[in-house]
């Protein structure tokens, strides 16, 4: 799984302490993958925004219809980018996607929609900085077509952005929502 384009964001949903990792994988994980995952979790938490972390617990969402009834584990997803600067509201409809993710007893159903708006800056510069070398360069051409923005269902108040190009890492935590990127740390694997 490409971890550079993952996306990382914490919600509110209940008073414990317990930080809960999403992994949205591209095909899915297996129950081996599963338990393996699990019982990394619950021994070490090594990675780069996970080092302070007390318990985590590994939820497998899921892609779901408007009326939370199971379409896949599969959890790629593109529109089509060509409508979305003249849809009319019939498309968006149509556009809009769901997922179920399970967080202390309780489903929480994202509703989202494309996002108008590119998560790349149409003239980002990546810049990397080495012991003895420094380069600057502008990323490849990005796909656009796999970014969603909506919220939970039921919480109205709450903001979820995410990329379903390769599958990404979601955190949820006690306390006001707040994402940004994220990825595993070097070495790191599930």
């Amino acid at each position: 799984m490409s971890t550079s384009a993952s996306l990382l964001f914490r919600q509110s949903f209940s008073t414990s302490s317990c930080w809960i990792f999403v992994l949205l994988a591209v095909g899915g994980l297996s129950s081996v993958d599963t338990v393996r995952a699990e019982q990394q979790s619950e021994t070490e938490h090594q990675g780069l925004f996970t080092h302070h972390l007390n318990d985590a617990r590994l939820v497998i969402p899921r892609k779901v219809t408007h009326r939370g009834d199971l379409l896949s584990h599969r959890l790629v997803h593109f529109h089509d980018s060509e409508t979305l600067g003249h849809r009319n509201r019939r498309a968006v409809v149509d556009e809009r996607l769901h997922y179920h993710v399970d967080v202390d007893d309780q489903t929480l159903h994202l509703e989202l929609e494309p996002s108008t708006h590119s998560f790349v800056a149409p003239l980002m510069v990546v810049e990397r900085h080495r012991r003895d070398l420094r380069t600057r360069s502008r990323p490849k051409k990005h796909v656009h077509n796999c970014h969603y923005q909506g919220h939970v269902r039921g919480h109205e108040q709450s903001r979820v952005a995410l990329s379903t190009c390769h599958g990404l890492r979601i955190d949820l935590q006690s306390g006001t929502i707040d994402y940004g990127p994220g990825k595993l740390a070097q070495g790191e694997s599930l």
